[in-house]
């Protein structure tokens, strides 16, 4: 008997020695698949936000090389811009750190992470705000030119053909005093407004002259004609100078999102 209980004993005590090992390699095994899957959260973190930094600077670059020498090349800057801006504003999803391991952004390898993830969304905020004045500017410029787009050239060389074209520049220049644009179009509205209404008297000029059968003052109202259609170059002269600006402090937004990668 007394054999008996000193082996039962010994069973009870590894019992319990074995418990207290599984118990602990339990709790190893635990801590070793949390911190596999906290290294694999910020893994992923990172990951996210510089595949996001990448496409938004592969996508500007694209949009930079863009020509805009016609009303169709600028629509399509404007679309492309636009879809650059639809990226760069994803920024706000990233370098919000993961709720069961915000604990963690005390570590010096996740801080740097995290660091890295708000210096680049910091400066993504600046490209936003400097592409959302470049994209305001271009789509105050396309409004202009939607205007521009519905006068056309005579289709015959009469009266009747100048008194269409007439009525249409006269429509043209109450469509552009009534267009809101953004401020740096501003001046480029005013001009076009001008040299519109030049354009717009030119053809009413050369219409009465045209019925008084006044050759001098015919002649004189053809020069005049021709001289409102060559202002309109200014046009496009002034927008291009104004827009410029814009692009250049865009371009050195763009830049500063690659400095840190």
């Amino acid at each position: 008997m007394k054999r008996i209980r000193q082996s039962n004993k010994l069973l009870i005590h590894n019992k319990k020695w074995w418990l207290i090992g599984g118990a602990i390699g339990l709790s190893v095994f635990a801590l070793a698949g949390l911190v596999g899957g906290s290294m694999y959260a910020w893994q992923q973190y990172e990951k996210e936000y510089v595949s996001w930094h990448k496409s938004l600077h592969d996508s500007a670059d694209r949009v930079f090389a863009l020509p805009i020498t016609s009303a169709k090349q600028k629509t399509d800057k404007v679309t492309a811009f636009r879809n650059v801006y639809q990226l760069a504003r994803q920024g706000e999803q990233h370098c919000h750190a993961y709720g069961f391991l915000h604990w963690q952004q005390f570590i010096a390898q996740v801080k740097s992470k995290i660091n890295q993830c708000q210096q680049i969304k910091t400066n993504s905020e600046s490209f936003l705000h400097d592409l959302t004045r470049v994209v305001d500017h271009l789509d105050s410029e396309s409004q202009l030119m939607a205007g521009f787009s519905q006068v056309k050239a005579p289709a015959e060389y009469n009266e009747e053909a100048w008194k269409t074209s007439s009525a249409q520049w006269d429509k043209l220049v109450v469509y552009l005093g009534k267009q809101h644009v953004s401020a740096s179009v501003e001046a480029t509205r005013k001009l076009a407004l001008q040299k519109a209404t030049a354009v717009s008297d030119a053809w009413r000029v050369l219409i009465a002259t045209s019925e008084s059968k006044d050759k001098a003052k015919y002649e004189a109202a053809i020069n005049q004609l021709s001289a409102a259609y060559d202002g309109l170059n200014e046009i496009a002269r002034t927008a291009e100078a104004s827009l410029k600006p814009l692009v250049d402090t865009l371009q050195k937004s763009y830049k500063r999102t690659l400095q840190t990668t």
